[in-house]
């Protein structure tokens, strides 16, 4: 009995797809992928800043 893997059977499946259409299927298997969550410094600082912007704002909207 073969047991076959879900890796094995998309290659099987990219075995049949024409080399001319691998670079769409590229495309769509990226798109699937989350997009990475910037963890840099800048971002918290950015991120830090536009709360504080929005506390500002909402107290100038209650005044």
């Amino acid at each position: 009995m073969t047991v076959t893997t879900l890796r094995d059977e998309l290659d099987a499946a990219l075995d049949q797809i024409p080399e001319t259409d691998l670079a769409k299927v590229l495309v769509l298997v990226r798109s699937l992928q989350p997009a990475p969550q910037p963890t840099a410094p800048i971002w918290q600082a950015y991120q830090d800043s536009k709360q504080e912007r929005q506390a500002v704002d909402r107290h100038l909207a209650d005044a």
